[in-house]
Order: C-alpha cells, then structure tokens, then sequence
C-alpha cells in the first residue's frame, strides 16, 4: 500500500507533541519576525508549528503566531516557544492562503456575513477546486459538506441581498429626515392692487433716501465743499502766519534803527562835550 502523505503530517504533529510534553524542545532564546519555531496553542495546549508574525509588547514578552499547518493564529508568551527540529521542517507548511472567486474581501466587514461563513463550514467537511495557484492568495472554489454546497455563491448573493437591504434603509432614513418643499407665496390682494398700478405706471414710493444716483452726487459735491474748505481754511492761516512773521521782522527793525539813532546822538554829545 502506497504510503499516505496525510500520515506524515499527522506523525510530524504528533512527535513534536511528544518531544515538548517531555521537554526534549529547547527554549526560543533568540526570538525574531519571521522564525519557524514550535508554539503552544493556548485554546488546547498542545504544540504545533508556527511562525511568528509580530511582537506585541515592547519588552518582546508576548508575540503572535500563524499556525503553519491550520493557519489560525495566536498571542503566545516567550516562555512557550520551542526550537523547531530539523526532521520536522522537511515538510511545508499543510495550511495555505486562498480567498473565495467572486467573494471580495469587503464581505468580512460584515458580521452576518461571517457568521453565514462559519456556518457552512465550521465542522464541515471542506472541497476546494483550484481556480489560480499563480497569485497569492489562491483563488478557490469551495464547496461544503456531502451535498457540496457552493459556499462562493451562497456568500455572493448573501452580501448582495444584505447590501441591498442597506441602501433601502439608508434611502428611507434619507426621506424620512427630507424636508418637504416650501409652499408656494401667495400674494394678497392689496399686494396684487399694489403691483398692477406699478404696472400702470403708477407713483412709485422713494427711498428715504433718494435715488443710488442722486445720494452719489450729493456725497461727491460734500466732499468737494470739505476739500475747498480745506484749502480755504490753509490759505488763511498761511496768510496769518506770513503777516505775524512780517510784523516780527517790522519791529526788529524798527529796534534796531533805534539803537543806531541813540548810539549816533550818544557820539555828537561826547564830541560836544
């Protein structure tokens, strides 16, 4: 009987169970990202391999993992990581990325999508058919349980008939808080009366403030009177200074001529005398 490859894997698992429980696995000293190890998972307590992905504390006491062969992953302590033997990393990893065709990555957003998920195939037992091994992740198409339910197609119409559900909620919640359109202005029949002997030419009520044209000129011939003002008032106070220096000069000059005509009367006395 030609050996099954499954078996290998299982007797893999089984001895790297065995080698920890009986701590013949020597501790990780020497952690980083990116290292293939040994990792106890904390929901059994069993080992498996595992990759680690990230450190979640600064001091790098608790990392996360990616279970290789089952690709769920996990916070681990330091303390629960063992070196990986070299006979147990021959084989590659059992577990490999894939995403559903015509099922975008959006849906998880979705809990009722998700759950409908883990519905069809939690417990289940799970057919893939390749449909791109050329890009990472795989592309698949996933069928459940005896009956080969087609999981892409019930997801599919799943997230369409809920994104459906959403954008008539969101359009009745946005005509719920619409406004309705203002009513029409009706105009009474003293503003009609009003309006149709504008129409005739009527009398029409000024402002009290006269025409934009005529309030214009009104500012711009006050505006000339203040500037004449101005100029006015700086003649006249030009002219008064000039006649207040003119005297000054006057009547230094008359002094001085004084001076003189006593100093000349002072000398004919000495002469006199």
């Amino acid at each position: 009987e030609e050996p099954d490859e499954n078996d290998d894997y299982f007797n893999m698992i089984q001895s790297i169970r065995d080698q920890a429980e009986a701590n013949n696995l020597a501790p990780l000293t020497e952690v980083d990202v990116g290292m293939v190890c040994v990792a106890r998972f904390s929901a059994d307590g069993n080992w498996y391999r595992a990759c680690i992905e990230d450190f979640l504390e600064e001091n790098k006491l608790q990392v996360q993992v990616r279970f290789v062969d089952y690709g769920n992953r996990d916070n681990v302590p330091v303390e629960c990581l063992r070196v990986l033997p070299s006979e147990s990393s021959d084989l590659p990893a059992m577990a490999v990325e894939c995403c559903l065709q015509d099922v975008p990555f959006s849906c998880l957003e979705s809990d009722e999508v998700v759950a409908k998920f883990e519905e069809l195939t939690v417990h289940q037992t799970l057919t893939a058919k390749l449909i791109d091994v050329n890009v990472r992740p795989m592309v698949i198409d996933l069928f459940s349980g005896a009956d080969n339910v087609f999981v892409n197609k019930i997801l599919s119409s799943f997230n369409e008939q809920e994104a459906a559900e959403t954008s008539e909620n969101a359009q009745e919640d946005v005509d719920a808080f619409s406004p309705e359109p203002p009513a029409p202005i009706q105009q009474s029949d003293s503003n009609t009366a009003q309006h149709q002997r504008k129409s005739r030419g009527g009398a029409r009520r000024r402002s009290p403030m006269g025409s934009p044209c005529r309030t214009f000129q009104a500012a711009l011939q006050a505006a000339k009177n203040s500037q004449e003002w101005l100029l006015n008032a700086s003649a006249k106070e030009f002219e008064s200074i000039k006649a207040s220096e003119t005297s000054r000069s006057t009547d230094k000059h008359s002094d001085h001529k004084e001076k003189r005509r006593s100093a000349g009367k002072k000398r004919q006395d000495d002469k006199s005398s």
